[in-house]
């Protein structure tokens, strides 16, 4: 006797607890800001950069490059302020 077709049910994507829902969205600002970044220093507008960077899985780097680097006494208050505006953000301010 053959087997009735049977109807295919949907594929479910598990995601990790780590990875943000909206990872898509967080990739396609990081994108946009990069390239505003770089457009910046191509014009010479953007001399340094204290950063840190942001990865899957709860990891993250931090770096200097330009002034930031070579004036790092300067990039530690803007970095101060950084996180000022980040406390901010997390108090919803």
């Amino acid at each position: 006797m053959a087997r009735a077709a049977r109807a295919r049910a949907p594929v479910l994507r598990l995601v990790a607890q780590d990875e943000p829902p909206n990872q898509k969205e967080d990739r396609e600002d990081t994108i946009a800001c990069l390239l505003e970044l770089l457009a910046k220093a191509k014009s010479g507008e953007l001399v340094g950069l204290a950063f840190v960077e942001v990865y899957a899985k709860n990891r993250f780097m931090v770096d200097a490059a330009g002034a930031a680097w070579r004036d790092p006494t300067r990039a530690r208050g803007a970095v101060a302020e950084l996180s000022c505006h980040l406390g901010r953000l997390a108090r919803g301010e």
